[in-house]
């Protein structure tokens, strides 16, 4: 099933939209996340493994639960690595988007190599995105009484990425129209983001309960008190369920990427009749 997205819908109608896309291309979009995620993921926890400090007995000790405060030395490599895994979110969701409108049929049953394409020419377009928003962070970072209006301004500039990937506008002419069109539907963008954020927190709870409860138990015990092969056990487990809760929080965004796409698609055909400008454009290259 093709999940158009110019189509007017109503706020709770894209936040139907959104699941009913998951649903309809789960296997495409579960294998592009292993894909662009999964090697993010692991880079990441592995990070957190290499934070070394000497125990009691004058040891190594690698494993990350009990030395949490390590991970500062490598902070920036991780933030490097989480803003890399914030361009393959919005890869993945704007390139299958991107084929869905394309291709007649949508993107449900298609391989990885044929979205090739897609991938790389979203990520040409993409990979400095999320510098404007780090940029923003960075402003409300250090003037705190600019924190209302940067909320406010960032609620619009949530439509940003779909103009500036999908609608191929210029970046500037991205953010004039983002924060245009996205002012009089600010409350319809806030409350859907908020509503796939709390049912994408659920979902990351979920996956990292599991760390979360094996972090907590060996709190109580001493790794360098394991024998060699339990030692190795307990760090298998912990970086498994770290990568599996990296990976759920990668999951969380692309939901809340995927609902402000269709916010676009919605204001897009509400506005500008995208849908219909696609079908004149069509006849008129099939003649």
């Amino acid at each position: 099933m093709k999940i158009s997205l110019y189509n007017e819908r109503t706020m709770f109608e894209c936040l139907e939209a959104t699941f009913d896309f998951l649903r309809a291309n789960r296997r495409v979009w579960f294998r592009s996340a292993l894909l662009l995620f999964l090697p993010i993921c692991v880079v990441v926890s592995l990070m957190m493994f290499f934070s070394i400090e000497k125990d009691s007995m004058g040891k190594d000790v690698f494993f990350w639960f009990e030395n949490f405060s390590q991970i500062d030395n490598y902070s920036m490599f991780i933030f490097l690595a989480w803003y890399v895994a914030v361009c393959a979110v919005m890869v993945q969701i704007h390139s299958l988007l991107s084929a869905n409108e394309e291709r007649d049929e949508g993107v449900e049953g298609m391989s990885l190599k044929e979205l090739r394409p897609w991938f790389i020419r979203t990520a040409i377009r993409s990979w400095y995105l999320p510098l404007f928003f780090v940029l923003l962070v960075v402003l409300y970072a250090t003037e705190p009484i600019l924190g209302f209006l940067m909320t406010v301004v960032m609620v619009p500039l949530a439509l940003l990425p779909a103009l500036h990937l999908i609608e191929r506008l210029d970046f500037m002419n991205a953010i004039s129209k983002a924060i245009l069109r996205g002012f009089p539907i600010w409350f319809k963008i806030f409350v859907n983001i908020v509503l796939v954020s709390l049912l994408g927190l659920y979902v990351f709870l979920m996956l990292f309960l599991p760390t979360g409860f094996f972090s907590w138990m060996l709190e109580t015990v001493s790794t360098s008190q394991l024998h060699e092969l339990e030692r190795l056990f307990v760090i298998a487990l912990g970086f498994a369920f770290t990568v599996l809760a990296s990976f759920g929080l990668c999951v969380v965004f692309s939901m809340v990427v995927l609902v402000c796409a269709y916010l676009y698609g919605s204001m897009s055909e509400e506005i500008d009749a995208s849908s219909l400008e696609g079908e004149v454009a069509d006849f008129e290259n099939e003649r």
